[in-house]
């Protein structure tokens, strides 16, 4: 049973399902505002599962979440290539400053997360809530995120019960995620 409730966390809180969380939020504060969730819903969430998929079709990638550390790769750099372009997009079409910290720091997260890729394998989900966790803070404040702690330690949990990574692996993507988040919203705001 444990097992089934860790897929199930890890499948919805993967980082295409905290960047949808993170644009609902922000919807909620901008209802006018539904062609930039849909650009971002585009660039952050369909294009990467489109490389995750084709990959995975093609035999590029031999499971959904892939182990081996090459394969990765090739999908951290697709995400790097469409967070990219969704932060000029986004820019061009709304420049609001936390949808900005937030598409920098999906790219620049990934790219630090490819280049650690290449020597040690880290959580990529717990990149991703890491980050999430810091940018739901800004748009939503602590009183109504802080449930995004506990969202974290279920993440951590699964990612280890499932024997996907190591403590250190868990640590280290909360830590990258949340310093990377925290370091653009400081430079930008």
């Amino acid at each position: 049973m444990f097992r089934s409730v860790a897929r199930w966390v890890s499948h919805g809180l993967n980082p295409a399902g905290v960047a949808l969380v993170l644009l609902i939020c922000w919807w909620t504060h901008h209802p006018g505002e539904g062609v930039v969730v849909m650009l971002g819903v585009l660039f952050y969430i369909v294009l990467p599962a489109l490389s995750l998929f084709y990959g995975l079709r093609r035999g590029r990638m031999d499971q959904l979440y892939p182990t081996v550390r090459q394969q990765r790769s090739d999908l951290l750099l697709m995400g790097v290539l469409s967070y990219g372009i969704g932060v000029i997009v986004l820019w061009a079409v709304h420049p609001d400053l936390i949808l900005l910290i937030a598409g920098i720091s999906f790219t620049l997260a990934t790219m630090l997360v490819f280049c650690i890729n290449l020597f040690w394998k880290i959580s990529i989900h717990c990149v991703g809530v890491g980050g999430a966790i810091v940018l739901l803070f800004s748009i939503i404040g602590f009183g109504m995120a802080w449930p995004g702690v506990l969202i974290a330690l279920l993440v951590g949990w699964a990612r280890l019960h499932l024997g996907a990574h190591t403590v250190p692996q868990v640590l280290a993507g909360f830590i990258l995620g949340a310093g990377v988040s925290l370091a653009v919203y400081w430079t930008v705001i």
